[in-house]
């Protein structure tokens, strides 16, 4: 039996089917190579998207906790502000009492250089009467003997007479010696004084100079929590631009507020000066009395 024979003809239908089918394949194949690259792009973008995402994320939370340790710390540092407000208004008070201190046993140490002159003015008084004393003693002596002589030898005066000079020459001398003792002890007792208000000068300088240094220690601290609430707050308010160094210095926008009188006086206390030179004053007083009487 004869096998059917394909003419050309018959042939062309399928070849033509069979190489549009290839030629679909390989679009496919094409297009689906295409697809693969496409997506494993988009996949590469995609991670590289997330990696900085996750960096930017980070850097975010690193800001963010910066940010709360910049709070913590102006919080811990307004806290150490208020404190030392409030030590510095103790301190005023302190400060305040004792000048008050000061200034009453300045005005007490004022009234006793007064007693002191009123007495040394009476001791001077006395030391003229006890001398008319001691002249008076001296006549009354020299005119007894006499009379003595004359009434032992003459019976001219009568023994009441001599016995009321005797005792009132007696009672002279007492007083005299009474005069003498109180001059030493009121001499004793100025003696005494002036070396308490040395004593006491020197305590209140003590205490004087005591006072300054807590102020400046106290004005120091002041001055460095200022400058450390300002360096905060300036970090704080301002945004931190990229690639800013953490460790790097910043300059606080600080303006000096001490008066000119405090920079040029060292003190800045108008009270305390003057105190000062009070006692300044008075200490050359007594030294120079005490020159004089050397």
């Amino acid at each position: 039996m004869e096998s059917p024979r394909h003419t050309p003809g018959s042939m062309e239908p399928r070849e033509a089917v069979d190489r549009w089918l290839n030629e679909m394949l390989a679009g496919q194949r094409e297009l689906q190579t295409v697809l693969e690259d496409a997506f494993r792009e988009l996949g590469t973008a995609v991670e590289d998207w997330l990696k900085i995402q996750a960096a930017r994320d980070a850097e975010l939370r690193d800001r963010e906790s910066a940010l709360v340790r910049r709070e913590q710390e102006l919080a811990a540092a307004l806290a150490r502000h208020r404190e030392t407000e409030e030590q510095l208004a103790r301190l005023r008070e302190q400060v305040e009492s004792r000048a008050a201190e000061v200034d009453r046993r300045a005005r007490e140490l004022q009234a006793r250089e007064e007693e002191w002159q009123r007495r040394l003015a009476q001791s001077e008084d006395r030391d003229k009467e006890l001398a008319r004393l001691r002249e008076l003693i001296g006549e009354l002596r020299a005119s007894l003997q006499p009379v003595t002589t004359t009434s032992s030898s003459e019976q001219t005066v009568s023994r009441q007479e001599l016995v009321h000079w005797q005792q009132r020459a007696e009672d002279l001398e007492n007083q005299l010696a009474e005069a003498e003792r109180q001059k030493e002890l009121l001499e004793a007792e100025v003696n005494v004084l002036r070396h308490r208000a040395m004593e006491w000068l020197e305590m209140l300088a003590d205490q004087r100079r005591q006072l300054l240094e807590e102020r400046n220690r106290w004005a120091g601290e002041i001055r460095q929590f200022r400058r450390l609430i300002e360096l905060l707050l300036d970090r704080h308010l301002e945004p931190v631009p990229e690639g800013h160094d953490e460790h790097e210095s910043t300059t606080p926008r600080v303006i000096p507020y001490e008066p000119l009188e405090a920079r040029l006086t060292g003190t800045g206390d108008a009270f305390l000066d003057s105190l000062s030179a009070q006692f300044e004053q008075l200490r050359k007083e007594f030294d120079r009395r005490r020159g004089k009487e050397g």
